[in-house]
């Protein structure tokens, strides 16, 4: 199986390390202030309003059995669109592109040992993208044991079809 083509991934980011991606940041940021004392904030922390400069590339994935699987409870419409399928209500083990999931699961499964944001920038093994760079940020409703993740997605490197009205 082949793995994926040059994956970048640097853990404990901070403000300084997403400086080049204001969408990113701003996402840091708001949870950032959700943390409060604590060492992640939860989901319910966040109002949805709060979210929506990101829904369409954002992710929300459910930790199943301490990170044996994961279940995607959002997948952005945006993700959806470049990727040519939704994961929404799947679990990752079914994602469609199997050369990705190893890549995936090393990150989420350090993320789970060690929660902290982590940046990662892979091919995403669709037609249209070719770079993809990903927030991932761990939620806990106990403040401590990680149980969501939520990930921020920007396609980086954009291959578009010829529009046929030019």
């Amino acid at each position: 199986m082949a793995s994926v083509p040059n994956p970048t991934v640097t853990y404990r980011i901070d403000e300084a390390g997403l400086a080049h991606d204001e969408r990113l940041l701003g996402l840091f940021r708001l949870w950032q202030s959700k943390r409060r004392e604590r060492p992640m904030p939860a989901r319910a922390d966040f109002g949805h309003e709060e979210l929506q400069p990101w829904f369409g590339n954002l992710i929300l994935l459910d930790v199943i059995d301490g990170g044996a699987d994961y279940r995607y409870r959002l997948f952005g419409l945006v993700l959806a669109t470049e990727a040519g399928f939704d994961m929404t209500g799947k679990l990752l083990s079914e994602y469609p592109l199997k050369d990705r999931l190893p890549h995936f699961r090393e990150v989420f499964a350090q993320v789970l040992r060690d929660p902290v944001p982590a940046l990662s920038e892979h091919d995403p093994g669709v037609s249209n993208v070719r770079r993809r760079r990903r927030l991932i940020l761990p939620l806990a409703k106990d403040g401590r044991a990680v149980d969501m993740l939520m990930t921020a997605n920007y396609a980086v490197d954009i291959v578009r079809k010829p529009d046929p009205y030019l």
